[in-house]
């Protein structure tokens, strides 16, 4: 079970043993607590804000108090405390009719929505409403005066007897309230993202929060924040210092430093920026300049970056770390020690441009799993990584955000790290992928690789496709979003969580240009306490979620794939559903999934999922969650060519359901019109995240019973949807209020074993550590079985640090073994990997190559090269550069569609080892040849022979294998041999044939 809420606050109505006992089973839930299961419209909200590790963290009392029915308890209890509940936001023009939210941009204007069905009590009633500035509930118990903001004072108001429509009420225009607060050189004592208030409907007009008054925003978060254009300055000067080092190649330590202007007081958080191939650190003073002017510290460096390589990558990392450590050595000595004292070593942010985008997740991941010995900080210090375009040369072994936030600010008129079909270190979006901690995209249409920095680059902007947006909108989208991703990482600011989970169309930064089209992702941390419905990487059956609920779906053409584009082009090919898809750079270990489907107008279609019983009731819970894309280039995008919709649908156990068009909010953009790759227009296909608060499904009296919710379905085609479409589906989630209260994080930093050892135990590396809680001694595991049997357990045979290493134990030949990890944290219980364990897990075989191999060869000749067995010699000379055709006939004694294979070795293998060719990988000549150890390959097999993935080819029948080598330029021997695997599991061999080059 997810964690419940534990709401705090004075006047918390489930502590009162008098109200508990008087309302019964007739207020089925207060601040968390569940009195009854009766209500069928009870529904909550949270007010999400994810600090990091060491950031206070609060909850306002927001549940389904904000679903009580108000004429009972004020008609009986008339004492009662304030109510907690629900009021800012603005209008939509469909259901749900209001937008209840969080962060307002100035420019709109707050809107109080009142729901009669769910506050009969003010119907008819007159009150004052005020807009207060925010307070905690200390403050509240200390002076509960109320003192409106506006020039006006307190509005009068009256709710009539209609829906949300009729009863929403402006309270503030446009650019009437301030949206920036009075700041001091302390960075700790204001907030510089978000002004927050309060809203208090004093229903007995005595202008004070009383008993039975509502208020949104009881608790150390604000009923609403008024935000600011995050694309201007800050409200700080800024100063600029200069460390100058020994010139490259000697080198690579020069930096320029970014701070608040004026005498610093306290700690400022520190932002490292690290520059790309042909780049240089002095080309982003944009970003230095605007993150010091909201009270950062920001360094941008030198940067060993080579050839912009893979080694670039390599070397640009190790010039970041040693840059950092050597900035906190200098403080000291920078601008004169104006710096020393005041740097936050704790919270420390990362962001990296092209090959240097690379290098702060590279970086990272060599602290995580390489325990490199640093002086000033450790992996536990990096708050935040942001890469700016970046380059993906190297695979999830070594570059991995892990369980650290992530973000990544791409653009889709990108000539460079462009996302293409071809695998390369193009498809960036591969390292987005293999974070497991929180992590988010701002996907720019228009933007090119070098308009992420300020100098002219010699050979242009690198950008192609239409309506391109230049540098300024560049710009203005990066520092605008930039700033709230800091703010909610390094500050736990919340109000910047609004910039990250809502839809572009429903919030943005207000000074970027109309015409500029941004898609953004966001999904909480795998250790949140969430409910993964599906997030299609544990089933590859479309009938199982990764709940092992049902799933079901008329839809056409739906298929769970992998996220790979595999044939080079954009181009539709019903063979390659994945088509568009470009996350999956790592061949052997990038394995991201999703789903795809497509409809017309011709009928309803639909997708559902089950929910698991013991997680039906969803009134303290937040949010239904996911993420879409667009299909590209599919038939169906292309006769849309307009973004897109669907319905989400919640499904009660008496068969009721509700409906919210999420287009209310907003629509998924077609995909960037950009050409290549194929014939036609259209890029890479791009997710937005959809966020729908649970409780509005019962807006308006909605019959649907939040507490039993059976089912979620997404309805398309006829009145559900657009017309027609092809869409990508991920990560469908409820998010709970207190997911990011206190959570633990469990990885696989070097990856999930892909074979056992039949002969001996196999490792597994897990990176196990708590975000703001502490992980409880003993409590990770590793869970076992085999055959479907019953669970075995097994503790970490050693641990360094965050990391453990576990044993699978051996097993079977030519089985496999189903595993999971838990680990339990101080306050937020159990965690487990896979998310959904036990009802999911992991499988790891063990394979053919390492089962036991018979002594002996067939005794008829099974294998032929060149239609020879090479007669006693058993050698077939071959011409340099020639043919080999090698053919396998079927045993005797064996069944028709034994699995097979053949091998390669180098050399002519002896007695002592004719019987062990069981190497691993492609087959090459190494340098060292003949001189060093005969090497082996596998060069075809049927699909059942289980082996690494590395393996050449795979053959399904019996057919001749046929080949070119290269000429090496000297003589050389090699030796092919055969093998089939017995009804014993047993390898047999054949005939082996030595190939002669003369």
């Amino acid at each position: 079970m997810r964690p419940k809420r534990d709401d705090t606050g004075a006047g918390d109505l489930a502590h009162n043993p008098l109200l508990r006992g008087i309302l019964g089973c007739m207020w089925p839930r207060v601040a968390g607590h569940r009195l009854c299961e009766a209500d069928p419209h009870a529904g909550a909200r949270i007010y999400p804000t994810a600090p990091r590790a060491g950031v206070r963290y609060s909850e306002r009392m927001r549940s389904a108090v904000a679903l009580v029915p108000l004429a009972l308890l004020l008609l009986v209890l008339p004492g009662v405390a304030q109510i907690p509940t629900e009021l800012a936001g603005h209008p939509l023009g469909s259901f749900p009719w209001f937008h209840y939210v969080q962060s307002i941009n100035v420019d709109r204007g707050v809107t109080c929505g009142l729901d009669p069905s769910r506050v009969p009590v003010v119907l008819g009633q007159t009150f004052d409403a005020y807009v207060v500035a925010a307070r905690t509930v200390a403050q509240y118990n200390a002076n509960s005066a109320l003192l409106d903001v506006r020039p006006g004072g307190p509005t009068t108001m009256t709710v009539v007897p209609a829906g949300l429509v009729t009863n929403s009420f402006l309270l503030a225009g446009p650019n009437t309230l301030n949206a920036i607060n009075a700041f001091t050189l302390n960075p700790n004592a204001g907030s510089v993202l978000g002004v927050g208030y309060d809203i208090v409907l004093d229903l007995d007009q005595d202008g004070v929060l009383g008993a039975g008054d509502l208020i949104d925003g009881y608790g150390d978060v604000a009923g609403f924040y008024m935000c600011h254009d995050t694309t201007l300055p800050g409200p700080y000067p800024v100063s600029t210092a200069w460390y100058i080092g020994a010139p490259p190649p000697l080198l690579w330590n020069s930096k320029k430093i970014y701070f608040p202007g004026g005498p610093l007081v306290g700690q400022y958080p520190l932002v490292v920026i690290s520059h790309g191939f042909l780049h240089d650190y002095t080309w982003y003073d944009h970003i230095g300049q605007h993150l010091a002017s909201y009270g950062y510290i920001v360094m941008s460096h030198q940067s060993n970056v080579g050839n912009g390589d893979a080694l670039g990558t390599e070397t640009a990392s190790s010039s970041l770390i040693d840059n950092t450590e050597q900035f906190f050595a200098s403080l000291g000595t920078i601008g004169s020690g104006v710096l020393q004292g005041h740097v936050d070593n704790s919270r420390i942010v990362w962001i990296g441009h092209s090959t240097g985008g690379e290098a702060v997740t590279r970086a990272a991941t060599r602290l995580r799993n390489d325990n490199l010995p640093t002086n000033h900080f450790d992996i536990d210090d990096i708050a935040l990584l942001v890469g700016l375009a970046p380059v993906a040369w190297l695979g999830s072994d070594k570059v991995n955000p892990a369980d650290t936030p992530y973000h990544t600010f791409l653009g889709a008129a990108d000539l460079d790290t462009s996302g293409s079909p071809v695998q390369s270190y193009a498809q960036t979006l591969s390292i987005f992928e293999r974070a497991y901690g929180p992590r988010s995209v701002t996907y720019i249409h228009g933007c090119g690789h070098e308009w992420l920095h300020t100098a002219p680059f010699p050979n242009g902007p690198f950008a192609t496709g239409p309506n391109l947006i230049g540098e300024a909108a560049s710009h203005k989208v990066l520092l605008g979003y930039l700033l709230p991703v800091v703010e909610h990482h390094v500050r736990g600011n919340p109000a910047a969580r609004d910039y990250l989970e809502r839809m572009y169309a429903d919030f943005h930064p207000i000074g970027i240009p109309g015409n500029v089209v941004v898609s953004n992702e966001y999904r909480d941390p795998r250790s949140a306490k969430n409910l993964v419905l599906d997030d299609f990487q544990d089933h590859p059956e479309l009938g199982i979620s990764t709940q092992s609920t049902a799933v079901i779906t008329n839809a056409s053409d739906s298929a769970e794939v992998r996220m790979g584009d595999v044939d080079g082009s954009f181009d539709w090919n019903p063979a390659q559903p994945s088509n568009g898809m470009t996350r999956a750079s790592d061949q052997v270990l990038d394995d991201p999934r999703c789903l795809v489907l497509d409809w017309d107008g011709s009928q309803v279609f639909y997708w559902e999922v089950a929910l698991p019983v013991a997680e039906r009731d969803l009134r303290d819970d937040g949010y239904l969650s996911f993420r879409v894309c667009q299909g590209t280039r599919h038939p169906r995008t292309t006769g849309l060519s307009a973004p897109l919709s669907f319905n989400a649908t919640l499904v009660d156990g008496n068969g009721r359901s509700s409906n919210i068009e999420f287009g209310v909010y907003g629509q998924i953009p077609q995909p960037y019109a950009r050409t290549g790759f194929g014939t036609g227009a259209g890029w890479q296909n791009e997710f937005s995240v959809v966020r729908i608060r649970l409780a509005d499904f019962a807006a308006n009296g909605t019959p649907i019973n939040l507490s039993n919710i059976h089912a979620v379905r997404f309805r398309f085609g006829v009145s559900c949807s657009t017309p027609v479409g092809r869409v990508g589906i991920d990560d469908v989630e409820i998010t709970n209020p207190n997911a990011m209260a206190g959570a633990v994080s469990i990885g696989l930093p070097f990856g999930a074993p892909t074979l056992v050892d039949p002969a001996s135990a196999t490792s597994v590396v897990a990176l196990v550590r708590g975000r703001g809680e502490s992980v409880l001694p003993g409590s990770v595991l590793l869970h076992w079985r085999v055959g479907g049997g019953a669970w075995g357990t097994v503790s970490p045979v050693s641990q360094a640090g965050d990391l453990y290493t576990m044993e699978l134990p051996p097993v079977t030949c030519h089985a496999s073994i189903d595993w999971y990890l838990t680990a339990d944290g101080a306050q937020s219980g159990a965690h487990r990997f896979p998310v959904a364990a036990p009802a999911t897990w992991m499988t790891t075989p063990a394979p053919s190559a390492l089962c036991p191999w018979a002594a002996g060869t067939y005794p008829t000749e099974l294998l032929t090269v060149n239609g020879t067995t090479g007669g006693a010699s058993r050698i077939v000379d071959v011409t340099p550069g020639g043919p080999i055709t090698a053919a396998l006939a079927q045993p005797g004694t064996l069944t028709a569609g034994t699995e097979h294979a053949l091998f390669l070795r180098v050399g002519i293998p002896t007695a002592a080892d004719a019987w062990h060719l069981n190497g691993i990988g492609t087959f090459c000549f190494p340098i060292c040849w003949p001189a060093c150890a005969p090497q082996t390959a596998l060069l075809a097999a049927s699909p059942g022979w289980i082996w690494h993935p590395s393996a050449l080819s795979n053959v399904h029948s019996l057919t001749p294998w046929t080949d070119t080598f290269a000429n090496p330029g000297v003589p050389f021997e090699v030796t092919i041999q055969g093998g089939f695997m017995d009804a014993g599991n047993v390898v047999r061999i054949t005939n082996a044939v030595v190939i002669r080059h003369q």
